[in-house]
């Protein structure tokens, strides 16, 4: 049996840090989103035990690619469970079909991890309830579960307290800078701010989009710092009525909020290119809810 797997990419539409732990992982707030843009799985079950990678990703090595490691992951468990066949008999041929960039924070690589553990709980025929997949996520990702989960969420803790929301239907402009500022120089920065006052998720909930205005991306100002690119015009916000502008690789920035026409995208002028520095660029709509209703047999 074949699956064919979707693997959205998710947007943070913010990031507070709220604090540190004794053990230096950050604690913050933010609201997870996914998107109707994303990777693409194949999913081949084979029954000789082997976990293969069909196709290259330039430096991603196959042995250190979560979805090879979610798919061992996911086998070692089976081979402990009672009522089910052998997991070492358990194998699979996974082809990925790469759209979300690498590096920008959009999640690609936790979504594709999340993706084959739903698959191949499906193709194997585990039937192990979300939470357990959620458990097994957690030791591939801080996102990894999220991904499972497979609806928005405002998110807390290090990330894996995660509340379920609804947010309306929204567009966004995602852009993807040709630079790369690494995720531990970020989170290392003596100028990082670790003490913004934390927000109730009632209130949030309540005023939604619009709280956004009073919201921020507490990484970017590290990011803006480390990017060389900082001084380019393409930087600054643009206006365009229904839409919000996230850069993938220094946070969010917004101007206008408003609830775009159902199922219409909004409509740019002439003036988005401007981000040409910046392309490739995505205009994608919020996928609020993301199930495994979206599986296809190939």
């Amino acid at each position: 049996m074949i699956l064919r797997v979707l693997a959205p990419a998710k947007l943070n539409l913010f990031l507070h840090i709220i604090g540190r732990r004794a053990d230096g992982y950050h604690l913050l707030q933010s609201v997870f989103t996914l998107l109707d843009f994303g990777d693409s799985l194949i999913i081949e079950s084979r029954s000789d035990g082997v976990i293969v990678r069909t196709n290259e990703l330039a430096g991603v090595p196959a042995e250190t690619d979560l979805v090879v490691r979610a798919a061992h992951l996911l086998q070692e468990h089976a081979d402990g469970l009672s009522g089910c066949n052998t997991g070492r008999e358990m194998g699979c041929n996974i082809h990925v079909e790469k759209r979300i960039p690498m590096g920008g924070g959009l999640g690609g690589g936790s979504s594709d991890a999340a993706a084959v553990l739903l698959g191949l709980n499906k193709l194997w025929g585990l039937s192990l309830a979300a939470t357990e997949l959620q458990q097994l996520g957690r030791r591939l990702g801080a996102d990894v579960p999220f991904f499972v989960n497979g609806h928005s969420a405002f998110a807390e803790g290090t990330g894996e307290i995660l509340t379920n929301i609804m947010l309306p239907e929204w567009w966004f402009i995602v852009l993807t800078p040709p630079e790369v500022v690494p995720t531990p120089l970020i989170f290392s920065a003596p100028e990082l701010t670790r003490d913004t006052i934390p927000l109730k998720i009632a209130d949030f909930s309540a005023s939604g989009f619009a709280n956004l205005i009073n919201c921020r991306n507490d990484l970017q100002p590290v990011v803006l710092k480390a990017c060389s690119m900082r001084d380019e015009p393409s930087f600054p916000v643009f206006s365009c009525r229904h839409c919000l502008l996230i850069n993938s690789r220094g946070g969010g920035k917004q101007e206008e909020f408003g609830e775009s026409p159902s199922g219409k995208a909004p409509d740019f002028d002439s003036g988005i290119r401007r981000f040409d520095p910046y392309l490739p660029s995505q205009l994608v709509r919020l996928f609020c809810v993301y199930k495994v209703i979206h599986f296809s047999d190939v």
